[in-house]
């Protein structure tokens, strides 16, 4: 495990340091189980008791507390020093050896830049253009004519199909799928018939896939992914789908063709879209919810149908309610039945 300063934790956080910078950090993780190499983080103020308790060396906080005992980092917003600091010592991240394994197969005209590595097992096709520092780890697909730009990391069992486009700083986890054939079908008389995709899949900048995510490539464009996105586990990303910058989608997710998603919207676990639907900027989606039709910028929706949110607390709150509701309806319809009798 690396250690840094104290100071250069500080500074990669962007935050003002409290207290001595010269001790050794090694890790960063809960109040609970800080040890004395450990930085810590405080998000909430309900927490401060277990702060004032917990062995870290310092603490990530919104504003200084004099009254903990622990060198303190102050930052803007806690959450995102948080990912910073997180990422400093992320193991996941560790790099294949320089150059080409002895048992991947590559391309006599695929293209490596400078410090980059192939893991074994692995297939870089024809044309592909593999940017400088990146790593590619065991059992990864890269199909003919993908580009990959700088620092691309690769985790295991990634296939990447003929064609797609990569940015630069891209993380795609174990398991992922790019570039897939879009699910076009078209029926008539007779059987169905799959129509071909002849478009690809475009990766912008800074984008996250997790495990196991599939993104299908457009039928005669691309299906794009927009910088910063971040896509979870087990999500489907269908043909001709165009994400904007920054947008967030939970696991389980599920995003029918043509659908497209503005920047900085937000689809909570086991969100469903409904094909050509269009989500606005800055909308909030909540989980498990079903989208039919187009969702405004900024607007907040959760249900199957997906409702405004105040609408669906209510129905929900009226669902509740029904059994008695109806116990007292039969009531009232037997007392009016023995009036008349």
């Amino acid at each position: 495990m690396r250690a840094l300063k104290l100071h250069e934790v500080a500074r990669q956080a962007g935050g003002e340091l409290h207290g001595d910078g010269e001790g050794s950090i090694d890790g960063v993780t809960s109040l609970e189980l800080a040890g004395a190499t450990h930085l810590s983080f405080l998000l909430d103020a309900r927490h401060r008791d277990a702060a004032t308790g917990t062995k870290a060396a310092a603490l990530l906080v919104k504003a200084r507390d004099p009254g903990l005992p622990q060198a303190q980092v102050v930052v803007a917003n806690v959450r995102v020093a948080l990912a910073r600091v997180a990422a400093l010592f992320h193991l996941g991240r560790a790099r294949e050896p320089e150059g080409i394994h002895p048992m991947a197969i590559v391309a006599s005209d695929a293209t490596l830049g400078a410090g980059a590595g192939i893991g074994p097992w692995c297939r870089v096709g024809r044309g592909a253009r593999i940017g400088a520092r990146c790593s590619i780890a065991e059992r990864c697909s890269i199909g003919d004519g993908v580009v990959l730009g700088d620092d691309v990391t690769l985790h295991p069992g990634v296939t990447i199909y003929p064609g797609g486009r990569v940015g630069h700083r891209v993380e795609i986890h174990t398991g992922a799928v790019i570039g897939v054939d879009g699910y076009s079908i078209a029926l008539g008389d007779g059987m169905p018939e799959k129509i071909p995709s002849l478009g690809t899949v475009e990766i912008d900048d800074d984008v996250e896939i997790f495990a196991n995510v599939t993104i299908a490539r457009g039928t005669f464009e691309a299906t794009r992914i927009g910088r910063a996105t971040k896509i979870d586990c087990l999500t489907h990303v269908a043909h001709n789908c165009k994400l904007g910058r920054g947008v967030i989608i939970a696991a389980f997710g599920g995003l029918s063709g043509s659908v497209e998603i503005g920047d900085g919207a937000i689809l909570a676990g086991r969100v469903s879209v409904r094909d050509h639907v269009k989500i606005g900027k800055g909308a909030q989606i909540g989980g498990a919810s079903g989208i039919e039709r187009d969702i405004p910028d900024g607007a907040a929706v959760w249900g199957l149908p997906a409702k405004p949110v105040r609408k669906e607390i209510r129905l929900q709150a009226i669902l509740e309610k029904l059994p008695e509701m109806w116990r007292s309806i039969l009531k009232a319809a037997r007392r009016e039945e023995e009036a008349k009798g």
